[in-house]
């Protein structure tokens, strides 16, 4: 009889470890799922811009992906929530220097494989269009900081990393004055970005400038993943009272916002519809995949450590081959057009392995080497967001 106790508690105690190892896997999954939004709606604009899908289910479908719910905004916002429940937690966890091991950790994750993009990302929107660009141009983008020079991107997704860029020093700033791990704050924090998105989307509709609402908007939803976090993993009634506040929150003033930054067209093709569904399509996902649904499986979980490298390439990938295999099939067969998505997308995710196995993984253990040389009691494993 004791050693069938004994068994059960072991079992019990296996399993425990299994789902606390486990437990963030649908972040991965929900992360990499993201990516190929993102992928699926530049691939599905290029067959729309260039004219060749004009009817049928696949333009229908195309169509309704750009211009009514926008997938690759989609796919963003849930990247920047993800980021938001994985990159303060890697701060606040404890142990030693962790402004200096967190700081090491982010640039060992975020700029190598970046620095490689910038050349393909030249190749492929530069030479093979015959665009020119300048060396200080060209120079400037590997600090990543380029749009605060006012100085254009090699890609244009580069845009979201700077947002990132923001979020992390914001990060540090709110945990010198212990803001970091309190909901109360979280929250405080979240809605003046909210309040400063409503502001700057009057300016734009006033003045007709192009303020970067988005910007503000992206930091009101990574702040909300913070909080969101605490809830998630701990149970936290305090922040699940917060999360839920800050998306009515959202919610409420997301038609005002879109009405006012995107009801006229800057020159992006707004419409303030398409940035309304696509916010409110962004929210019902997130929350109903991490809440209520979580996927997870082997599959997933490498979609999402490749994920980074399918945001940086999959673009680049796409062009090269529609310019030199893609454009000579469209013109001998009659192909769907998903036939041409299917194959970039597979080759996006061969060459993102690779370049995660050769470039992403090394830096980041890189990255942990100096960091346990920095912590030589505690090895640090933050985790590859």
């Amino acid at each position: 009889m004791f050693g069938l106790f004994y068994w059960i508690k072991l079992k019990e105690e296996w399993v425990a470890v299994l789902h606390n190892s486990q437990r963030l896997e649908y972040l991965d999954a929900l992360r990499g799922i993201a990516a190929l939004m993102v992928a699926y709606f530049h691939y599905s604009r290029y067959f729309l811009q260039e004219g060749i899908v004009t009817s049928g289910f696949e333009y229908d479908l195309f169509f309704f992906f750009n211009n009514y719910i926008d997938l690759g905004k989609v796919g963003v916002i849930i990247f920047f929530a993800i980021s938001g429940i994985v990159i303060p937690y890697s701060l606040v966890k404890g142990g030693e220097h962790p402004v200096k091991r967190f700081l090491v950790s982010r640039l060992a994750r975020l700029y190598p494989i970046y620095w490689l993009s910038i050349p393909l990302g030249f190749f492929a929107y530069w030479y093979l269009d015959g665009k020119e660009i300048t060396m200080t141009t060209f120079l400037i983008n590997f600090t990543m900081l380029q749009q605060f020079f006012l100085v254009e991107n090699v890609m244009g997704l580069y845009w979201t990393l700077q947002i990132e860029l923001i979020f992390y020093f914001l990060c540090v700033i709110l945990y010198v004055f212990n803001w970091l791990s309190v909901s109360k704050k979280l929250f405080h924090t979240a809605t003046t970005f909210v309040f400063l998105a409503l502001v700057a989307s009057w300016f734009r509709f006033q003045f007709q400038i192009k303020i970067p609402v988005a910007l503000f908007l992206g930091l009101a939803f990574m702040f909300f993943g913070a909080i969101w976090r605490d809830y998630l993993i701990n149970r936290n009634e305090n922040s699940k009272l917060y999360s839920f506040m800050l998306l009515v929150i959202i919610i409420s003033a997301m038609p005002f916002i879109s009405l006012l930054a995107y009801n006229q067209d800057l020159g992006f093709g707004e419409t303030w519809y398409r940035y309304l569904l696509s916010y409110y399509t962004a929210v019902v996902l997130l929350v109903f995949f991490t809440l209520f649904v979580k996927i997870r499986g082997s599959f997933f979980v490498w979609l999402g450590r490749i994920s980074y490298s399918v945001y940086l390439f999959h673009g680049v990938v796409f062009v090269i081959f529609m310019h030199f295999i893609g454009s000579e099939l469209i013109l001998s067969f009659t192909l769907p057009a998903h036939f041409y998505i299917g194959i970039s997308m597979f080759l996006t995710l061969l060459f993102s392995n690779i370049t995660y196995n050769y470039v992403e993984k090394p830096m980041i253990n890189f990255g942990r080497k100096i960091n346990s040389k920095l912590s030589p009691k505690q090895a640090c494993k933050v985790g590859a967001a």
